[in-house]
Order: structure tokens, then sequence, then C-alpha cells
């Protein structure tokens, strides 16, 4: 695997994992930094991102045997757990494993959009409940400031209104990718998600449409609901073992 040293090294591609690994190359190499980490294969034909001990994987279809196991020996190497558009050989057992779906924005065009503010702090109240009521303390202020950072630095966009939230972690090729999006249980069933949705591409134009990682199915119904088209799938898996791991804060 060769390492990036320009935006254009790693090619295009319509796939989720890849507007997630674009989204962070805009702003980390142009930081130039040691924290985030870049890498292609000769032909383009697979991305990789490894950020803390966390790793990005995109990889099409046709890519050959010897790419495909160098990259696997690369995130091996550098990071303890994995999130790819698909199992590649000697990634190991999948852990978890969903649905990708995109929303186009003249579907929601009848919906009328929220006043939104840019709060981590009131966005975070509202995912907190949905997403990490489970987690202790610790792993709650370690989640918020590693968000914080992120923030601050350019590389996620938060949203709230109303009860709803969600982060914007990509806007590239006209798509933007959408996170974390989640209602407040009193709040849910008078449409503030896909409002909020409708608010987020209103703040990208002109991007055409909202892609997501939907979590279980209950996530799938509601994209399905609004005619969301599948674009794919993504999978987790983890590499270490007998040692405690925490779950990637990137990517829930």
């Amino acid at each position: 695997m060769n390492r990036i040293v320009t935006i254009e090294t790693l090619g295009q591609a319509d796939d989720a994992v890849f507007l997630r690994i674009l989204g962070l190359a805009r702003l980390y190499l142009r930081e130039q930094t040691e924290d985030v980490r870049f890498f292609a294969s000769d032909s383009r034909s697979i991305a990789l991102c490894i950020d803390g001990g966390c790793a990005f994987l995109y990889a099409v279809p046709d890519a050959s045997s010897e790419e495909c196991e160098d990259a696997v020996l690369t995130v091996q190497m550098m990071a303890h757990e994995v999130y790819a558009n698909r199992l590649l050989p000697g990634m190991g057992g999948i852990q978890k494993r969903g649905q990708v779906y995109r929303l186009c924005a003249q579907t929601l065009a009848s919906y009328a959009p929220l006043a939104v503010n840019h709060s981590l702090r009131e966005a975070f109240a509202v995912m907190e409940p949905v997403f990490f009521a489970q987690e202790s303390a610790d792993e709650r202020m370690r989640r918020y400031a590693d968000l914080s950072h992120r923030i601050r630095h350019g590389c996620y966009q938060v949203y709230e209104a109303e009860g709803a939230a969600a982060l914007c972690v990509a806007n590239e090729m006209g798509q933007v990718l959408i996170d974390q999006l989640c209602v407040l249980p009193k709040k849910r069933r008078n449409g503030l998600a896909v409002r909020l949705i409708h608010t987020i591409l209103n703040d990208h134009y002109p991007a055409a449409s909202a892609v997501f990682f939907s979590r279980d199915e209950q996530s799938d119904r509601f994209y399905q609901k609004y005619h969301a088209e599948p674009a794919g799938e993504w999978v987790y898996c983890r590499f270490s073992k007998g040692r405690e791991l925490n779950e990637s804060i990137l990517f829930v």
C-alpha cells in the first residue's frame, strides 16, 4: 500500500465508506498530521484510512487478491478494528454489519426545514440517551471530547433542533454523509428526523443526496419509509484478542 501524499491519489468512488475516507482526507492531509494516515493501492481500487487504531477500508469488487492482502496486512499492523464496504479475506469474523441508504434531496422537497443550532452540548444531550446510555461517564466524556475536536477542526458539523440531532461527517461529490441521526423518544413520530435531513441538505446546497449507515432493522424501516435507495453495505471487524477494546467513536 502506498502512503497518501495528496488528495488526488485517493481517486474517486461512489461509496459511503469511501466518502468518509475522503472527508477525513480533506481535513487531515491539509494539516499533514501523523495522527491520521491514508493509503491507496497503485490501481486506486483500494483506499484506507487509519485513525487512532480504527481503520476505514474501501475496496472495489474486482480489486486484485494481492491488493486486498496488502490492505488487510496494513490494517492488522496499524489498527485493532476496521469498518469496510465489504469483507476481505483475512479480516476475521464480522461483529456488525448493516445497510447503506441514499436519500435524494428531491424526495424531501415537501418537508419544511427546521431552525437548527450547531451546539455540540445540545446535540450530545439528544445523542447520549439514544446511543450512549450504556457507557460509563468516562467513555461519554471521551466521546464528547473527540467530537468537539473534530467539529472545532472542521471535520464534522453538528445539528440539533427540537430534540433531533445529527452529524454531517462528509460532504463530497454532491453527497452528504450523515451519522448518528437520532430523535429523543418523547419527540418521535412527528417528522423531526426527515425534516432535519432536509435542513442539512439545504445547508450543504447543492448536495443532491444524503447517505446513511443504517444501524439495525428499525433504521432500515425508517429509510425505506422515505423511499431511500439501498447503496451497499458496511461491515465491522475486530482483530485484537485477549484485551479490551473500545468501540470506535467515529462510526456508530
